[in-house]
């Protein structure tokens, strides 16, 4: 069993991987989500186990990349201390399959792993969301406006599918910028200012099988 790991404090990498290394898990350890989730779309991994801190779970945008993964589904599960149900509540949400306490006896956190991997059908992965008369279908990248389909590139589809599974939820430049491009990139700001303007000058009207994500989002908020 092979366990992508998000651990950012090396003492607690240490005792986790040490503990899985007798249950027969190899722990590959990432720096940062980046690059976690670059190797997910290269490799494959049977669990995902990431650390959070506090300050983490007041942001909920921090879990936006679960929402927006496209033909890779692996079960997550997450480390924290002092999480309170609000916030584990907000995880759960979100796609974590399981959250546990930093100092969770080892023999609870073996268990709990092995529970969350017998019990994760991922052929129960959301593919369908219909909301405020949109409809985004994952499985063929087909968005639908009140039964009509709205041309969008692969990277549109990708945005649309992130706004429409957070709604209500503030999700910064930085946050969409890894979700879609699987690393802070220069470029998305100016995009999404383009297409924003696109939509606000009136591109909606004359060309609405082309209208953009941005005024979209405005309308889930």
């Amino acid at each position: 069993m092979r366990i992508a790991c998000n651990i950012h404090c090396d003492s607690t990498f240490r005792r986790v991987q040490e503990v899985l290394a007798r249950a027969g898990f190899d722990c590959d350890r990432f720096p940062n989500e980046t690059a976690m989730i670059r190797a997910l779309r290269r490799d494959h991994f049977d669990l995902i186990l990431v650390e959070t801190t506090a300050a983490e779970h007041e942001d909920r945008s921090a879990y936006s990349w679960l929402n927006c993964r496209t033909g890779e589904s692996t079960p997550v599960v997450m480390l924290s201390e002092n999480a309170t149900s609000a916030q584990v509540a907000a995880a759960l949400e979100a796609g974590v399959d399981d959250i546990m306490r930093r100092s969770v006896d080892p023999a609870v956190l073996v268990a709990r792993l092995h529970a969350v991997l017998r019990r994760c059908n991922r052929s129960n992965t959301r593919r369908v969301i219909e909301m405020k008369g949109y409809t985004l279908d994952r499985d063929t990248c087909m968005f639908l406006d009140r039964g009509t389909p709205v041309m969008l590139t692969p990277r549109e589809f990708m945005m649309a599918w992130l706004f429409f599974s957070s709604p209500g939820i503030y999700l910064s430049r930085d946050t969409i910028s890894v979700a879609i491009c699987y690393s802070p990139s220069p470029l998305l700001p100016k995009y999404l200012d383009l297409n924003q303007e696109d939509s606000e000058t009136g591109g909606r009207e004359t060309h609405p099988q082309h209208r953009r994500i941005p005024a979209v989002a405005t309308a889930l908020s």
